[in-house]
């Protein structure tokens, strides 16, 4: 990061409080309501959040019509424009969440307080088993939150919240709401859910969801104009690797450059299998044992000065040949259905919950080069997964004159993940968990300290399958204790919060198992002991302005993808190879931010800095095999730095016109601490740096909003090819909308217009796993119509 960028910012951070004095606390909470804004510093305890979350305050929140007009297919994609935040995509139908350059293993995703326990850490082309057309809440943590969910949130959290445990009663004995969704480029879908209460304690919910895609248009073709450089392909051998593009360069010796022919390769030529390089000399003898030297036969077709060798080049031939201005087996099919009971009381809840999430879709542009499914060359992948999932959870108030409240999660699923190549199951997942998490919260002490007790569990019992299976079924057991306190010495507040686990992995290997060949194929049971603390102090002078300054400190088990992967890996186009003796993985992060609300004005900063020991991540060997290069799971020490800002101005207008106009943005890089092969000193798929501007309008039940971002190109991402990457072009989003809710006699309806990619952009992230073979979907047009009752 540049040195004038951070002394612009910190200037900034420390001068904005003289911008202004003006109290008008209420004015501000009134705003942030009508307008669905981020929100970052809670004002009261929700249901839905446990208290150790409220303690730790990190969370922004995403709800309301703002959520409306970003929500995506994905979890990543959806979340991609919070400064900070990006998506690794494989696609438009499957992208996970990165936060601040990291995903994967450091990035949870949970449910209503419990982690996924998916595959999609295993490989980013795998779905998330949730149905975004049912989430109605978003929050973010882009700091660890390792301290309450272990070393898979040491690099932030994605919370998605959902109504499949009702915890507030609805107004009306049978409510719901009916919503539809159509696109020009983005597929159908619709949902419902209908609610029964007695109006007393009990509440019936019943919810499901369906959204079809045939196939997504872009503004070129899918793959990147180098993909179709003739000098180019043949020049980079991994290069056409990522093109997916047979052509074979190759030399051969120069018949012309060679005086004779050799008499040693006509007599022994099939004996010893000799080539035909072998049939051409310099040497105007061979010597011959027990008969001596033999004079060799000149050669005719000899030339001096001629070169020495002859390259040839085969014409290029795409393993698939795509259609233009389309993203190719790029369809998708979702479909999910909810039923639970709950009761609600005056001091808590309790609720019980089924859910079956059902979803499969192409990965584009993917065929398999090597694979023992088929003889066939190359077949279109896609990928399938099946899920059913038992919620129970519940919370009590005031159990006793010390305690707060107590609350558990519990989740019971099942899952299988599909990776098929044509019609044949290539790798199978089948996943069953359990998770529970406990919590209690005392009650204030001597009206300053607040703290929460809790413990958490999971466990994992994945068995794999399929003809090209990579991993070997595993059973993961993992535990977690932690205590967090925040003591109130206004106008500074002290948290501190520590935290205790244990990982376990049990591998279930059969005798005639095939342990693959290299690093990976050495296979063994692993425990580690991990933990997490947390201190940060906050500092608010002024009721308009909070300084805060927090350290985390994690201690990560490696998962089983970087521990016992063994063989080709066709989503990301390698030979993957884990390490099963990879030690623990450590990151000390310190973090300061700046939260100011002055009048109408609102400023969020955070400035951060990372320092991993044992960081886990691919690294390429050089050496290529059948399915491409192979890559071997390393550890590096590295150091992760960045920042985001945030400025937000409501416009007051008369007559009830509201206008909001936000800025925001963030930087952020990655850097080994030592050079690595290939690579050099930065990771690969870095993230843009981005920048961006919103406008929001408001009147009555009238909502409007435009919004561009604006994507630098990323010059400091690792290599994944000799000779270095592609630096692909920088390059804007534009997206806007328009709707309205009319209040009827016994419905409301909203109505809403949204265009994504205004100006049919040809955008390649540079996060992206396929940004060599597909770019993200062009222009859309899209209504969405809810009816509430």
């Amino acid at each position: 990061m540049k040195k004038s960028k951070l002394s612009i910012i910190l200037l900034i951070l420390l001068s904005s409080p003289l911008y202004g004095k003006e109290n008008n606390q209420d004015k501000s909470q009134e705003k942030e309501t009508s307008n669905d804004v981020i929100t970052v510093k809670a004002t009261s305890i929700k249901n839905k959040e446990t208290f150790s979350s409220l303690l730790l305050n990190n969370r922004e929140e995403i709800k309301g019509k703002q959520l409306e007009q970003i929500k995506t297919n994905t979890i990543g994609n959806t979340v991609s424009k919070v400064a900070g935040v990006q998506a690794e995509g494989f696609g438009p139908n499957a992208a996970r969440p990165v936060i601040r350059s990291l995903s994967g293993n450091r990035v949870g995703i949970l449910v209503n307080n419990l982690p996924i326990n998916d595959v999609s850490f295993i490989s980013g082309n795998m779905p998330i088993p949730v149905d975004m057309n049912r989430i109605n809440e978003i929050s973010i943590s882009k700091s660890s939150e390792a301290l309450l969910y272990g070393g898979s949130s040491s690099g932030g959290a994605i919370h998605l919240w959902d109504d499949r445990i009702m915890t507030q009663f609805p107004e009306k004995a049978i409510s719901g709401a009916v919503t539809f969704n159509g696109s020009t480029n983005n597929g159908n879908g619709g949902s419902v859910n209908i609610k029964f209460s007695n109006k007393e304690n009990w509440i019936f919910n019943l919810s499901g969801a369906t959204k079809r895609v045939s196939k997504y248009k872009i503004p070129t073709r899918s793959k990147v104009g180098a993909c179709y450089s003739y000098q180019q392909l043949k020049d980079h051998s991994a290069l056409r690797d990522q093109c997916q593009v047979d052509m074979k360069v190759f030399t051969s010796r120069n018949p012309e450059a060679y005086p004779y022919i050799s008499e040693f390769w006509k007599k022994y030529q099939v004996e010893y299998e000799l080539s035909e390089d072998d049939k051409y000399t310099f040497k105007d003898k061979d010597y011959f044992s027990g008969i001596g030297y033999v004079d060799n036969e000149p050669n005719l077709r000899y030339k001096p000065g001629s070169p020495t060798s002859i390259e040839h080049v085969t014409p290029p031939k795409h393993y698939v040949e795509n259609n233009n201005n389309e993203i190719p087996n790029s369809f998708l099919k979702s479909q999910s259905g909810n039923a639970s009971l709950s009761y609600i009381g005056d001091d808590g809840y309790l609720g019980f919950s089924v859910t079956d999430f059902q979803t499969s879709y192409g990965v584009p542009g993917y065929a398999y080069l090597t694979t023992k499914t088929t003889r066939e060359r190359y077949k279109p992948v896609s990928v399938s997964n099946s899920n059913r999932r038992i919620d129970i959870q519940g919370k009590h108030d005031h159990l006793a004159p010390f305690l707060r409240d107590s609350a558990f999660y519990y989740s019971y699923s099942e899952s299988k993940d599909e990776e098929l190549v044509g019609q044949i199951a290539s790798s199978v997942f089948n996943t069953k968990s359990h998770q529970l998490a406990l919590e209690t919260a005392h009650t204030p002490l001597f009206n300053r300290l607040n703290g929460a007790f809790g413990i958490n569990g999971n466990y994992r019992d994945l068995k794999t399958s399929g003809y090209d299976a990579y991993l070997p079924s595993v059973l993961t057991k993992e535990y977690g204790i932690y205590w967090v306190e925040s003591l109130n010495l206004s106008p500074f507040e002290l948290t501190a919060g520590y935290r205790k686990g244990y990982t376990q992995h049990n591998l279930n290997i059969p005798a005639n198992y095939n342990r693959g060949r290299g690093q990976g194929s050495n296979l063994q049971n692993r425990h580690f002991d991990t933990s997490a603390n947390t201190l940060a102090l906050s500092f608010t002078p002024i009721d308009e302005w909070t300084l805060k300054l927090q350290q985390n400190i994690s201690y990560r088990a490696p998962e089983i993808n970087e521990l016992y992967t063994h063989g080709p890996h066709y989503a990301y186009l390698i030979e993957e190879q884990g390490n099963s003796e990879f030690n623990t993985e450590k990151s000390k992060s310190i973090e300061l931010s700046s939260v100011i609300e002055i009048g109408n004005f609102s400023n969020k900063l955070n400035l951060y800095k990372t320092d991993y020991s044992g960081f886990k991540f691919r690294r390429l060997t050089g050496i290529s095999r059948g399915a491409g290069p192979v890559m071997e799971w390393d550890d590096t020490d590295l150091e992760t730095k960045g920042l985001e800002y945030e400025f937000k101005y409501l416009y007051e207008m008369p007559h009830d016109h509201n206008l909001t106009f936000t800025l925001f943005g963030d930087f952020v890089e990655n850097k080994s601490k030592r050079k690595l092969f290939i690579a050099g000193h930065y990771l690969p798929n870095l993230p843009n740096e981005k920048h961006g501007i919103s406008i929001y309008y408001q009147h009555d039940e009238l909502t409007a909003f435009s919004s561009a971002t604006y994507y630098k190109k990323q010059k400091e991402s690792g290599g994944l090819m000799y000779g270095g990457d592609m630096a692909f072009p920088s390059y804007t989003l534009v997206d806007a909308g328009i709707g309205k809710k009319y209040h009827l006699d016994k419905v409301d309806v909203s109505v809403d217009f949204i265009i994504n990619n205004l100006t049919d952009t040809e955008a390649r992230p540079a996060s992206s796993q396929l940004k060599y073979l597909v770019p993200l979907p062009g222009r859309n047009y899209g209504i969405n119509v809810k009816i509430d009752f």
